[in-house]
Order: C-alpha cells, then structure tokens, then sequence
C-alpha cells in the first residue's frame, strides 16, 4: 500500500493585488512593504491595451493628490483603493475576487497587473467553490474599451 502525502499550501509573500467584485482594488502586505505604499495616500489608474492583448491596470502612487486621483487607505494587511468607476469605465470584472503578481517597473515608478494572468480566488455565491484560472469566459469579461 503506498501512502500519498498531502503538502499543505503555504502563504504567498509574493507582491499580489487583486479585484474585488465590490470595486476594490487591494494589495497584499508584501506589496505595502516591498514598494514602500505606506508613504503614499494617492494613486493614478491607467489602462494599458495593446489590440486587445496584454491588457494591464498601471499604477502610479503619488505623495501628492493631483487631479483624477484615488486615495490609498492603509491597513495592517496592506492598501486598498476603491476604484468602482474605474474598474466599470474599461469593463473590468470577474465572477469573484481575481488575485494577480504585481509587475514593477523601476524606471517608470509603476505598478502593474497583467489581467489575463490571473487567478480567481473566491467566487460568488453559486459560481462554484474552488480557485480557478481565469477561464476564457473570464478573461472575455475583463476586456478593455477605450
């Protein structure tokens, strides 16, 4: 008789930000202390499409509010930004909460996530209980309009 071992899942400290069905977009504590969101109160959305490939949500914390900011709320678990109009403006939504790796860019000052690269890791009542990649029924949905 072979015995097969189950190997817990372990916690990602990886950078990760994901989309709330609520509007909210929220960065794990990794992202507040590996990018140092503590010192910022503002960010500026943008939406990257190129021909409706590699579709990314852009990043730019600021100190400062300019004009068309969001504010930054900071919590012990990380920053979210409430980003309902902005998520609803480019069609942005998924039948849960979709968790995405943060890409950053030094050069830049940027954040990003590439929002065909994700995963949905909670879902809505009566869309299924376990976490799943972003099926092309999802991925349809998140496509960006300019």
């Amino acid at each position: 008789m072979a015995i097969e071992w189950h190997e817990r899942e372990t916690r990602s400290f990886t950078p990760k930000a994901s989309i709330l069905t609520k509007g909210v977009v929220s960065f794990n504590s990794s992202a507040r202390k590996d990018h140092k969101l503590d010192s910022f109160d503002f960010v500026k959305l943008g939406a990257l499409v190129e021909n409706n490939v590699n579709r990314k949500i852009v990043f730019k914390f600021l100190s400062k509010d300019e004009p068309g900011c969001y504010r930054v709320k900071h919590s012990k678990n990380g920053v979210i930004v409430v980003a309902k109009d902005f998520l609803t403006r480019y069609g942005i939504e998924f039948a849960g909460t979709a968790q995405f790796d943060l890409v950053h860019d030094a050069k830049e000052k940027l954040l990003s996530i590439q929002l065909d690269h994700g995963k949905i890791i909670a879902r809505l009542p009566g869309k299924g209980k376990k976490a799943a990649k972003l099926s092309a029924e999802s991925a349809e949905s998140v496509e960006l309009t300019v």
